[in-house]
């Protein structure tokens, strides 16, 4: 989104906090274009100025191939047509940014599980160096009205918020969040989208959900599902538990900060269980556990969306006023 876009949006928010200046001069490596220095003012016209042609060397497709393999699927915990694990990678092929982003999304959460120092830095530094490649890409490609306007940019405002969740940086995540946030804002995209536009919209609020529940505050999210429960099928159901744990989420921080009154707050929390309630009422039979040790529900999609509702209801209990605590 340029400039001029996001301050119409919101004067809260602005470009130059969600692409931050780089630290100093990295190698670009591979990845550098052939035709023009990566800090060149990018052609004006067509999406097509956006195909690089990207090629990898040995060790960048290791990453890449780690992404798809394992980065992929964790995003795509939720979306059955594996948006992130089989259309993502494709895009990258023609986009610099994007196979940046993907790559250091990868390299950061490698070194977060090896055990082996020099391996660990190893993919700690190129993980770092990826990051800010995509960072430098991104503030140029942003000033075209054209790539603002494209699924790249949706995909690419995930992985940098994944990688500032992987690296531990709350500021920084939060800062990308809301990049990715007024992002999407712009190209109007929900929860109710379709394609990869919807599978981003159910990964960033995940991850605001996380954000927000941990730091106390309200998602950032302003939508709300257009569809009935009853019209939803088996994966709908999965993502509509989500929304429904971010209303909870709201729900707890606003114990924190807003003044309601006793009733308010009492009244809040029911609407909150019978939606609740509503939704665990309406599963089908692929919800219910197989037979095994403990608990054991197939896909992992569903299994997640229960811990989501359990999840919720414990939260809006903790914080749901109760006759005892009427002064």
């Amino acid at each position: 989104m340029a400039k001029s876009d996001i301050a119409a949006a919101d004067r809260r928010w602005n470009f130059d906090d969600w692409v931050p200046s780089r630290r100093g001069s990295q190698d670009r490596g591979r990845f550098q274009r052939d035709n023009a220095e990566t800090d060149a003012e990018l052609p004006s016209a067509g999406l097509t100025q956006f195909v690089d042609n990207v090629d990898f060397s040995k060790d960048e497709l290791q990453y890449f191939h780690h992404y798809i393999l394992v980065i992929g699927p964790i995003l795509d915990l939720l979306d059955r047509s594996m948006q992130f694990t089989e259309v993502v990678p494709h895009l990258a092929l023609r986009n610099f940014g994007l196979a940046k982003s993907m790559m250091a999304v990868s390299a950061r959460y490698r070194s977060l599980q090896s055990n082996d120092e020099e391996t660990r830095q190893k993919d700690q530094d190129f993980a770092t160096q990826s990051f800010y490649e995509t960072l430098n890409y991104l503030a140029q490609a942003i000033q075209s009205p054209v790539y603002t306007k494209s699924p790249e940019i949706l995909a690419t405002a995930v992985m940098i918020s994944t990688y500032e969740m992987f690296d531990g940086s709350n500021r920084e995540w939060e800062r990308h969040l809301k990049g990715a946030f007024w992002i999407q804002r712009f190209q109007n995209n929900d929860g109710e989208s379709s394609g990869l536009r919807q599978a981003v919209w159910w990964t960033w609020l995940r991850q605001d959900i996380w954000a927000a529940f941990r730091d106390r505050r309200k998602p950032l999210t302003m939508w709300a599902p257009t569809k009935p429960l009853p019209s939803l099928s088996p994966d709908g159901l999965a993502t509509r538990i989500v929304f429904i744990a971010a209303k909870a989420v709201e729900y707890a921080a606003n114990a924190d900060g807003e003044s309601q009154n006793w009733q308010t707050r009492v009244n809040g929390g029911t609407n909150l269980q019978r939606d609740l309630d509503a939704w665990y009422e309406i599963l089908p039979e692929t919800y219910k556990s197989l037979p095994g040790p403990g608990l054991w529900i197939v896909p992992p999609a569903y299994a997640a969306a229960v811990q989501y509702f359990h999840f919720a209801k414990l939260l809006i209990l903790l914080n749901k006023p109760s006759m005892g605590s009427v002064a």
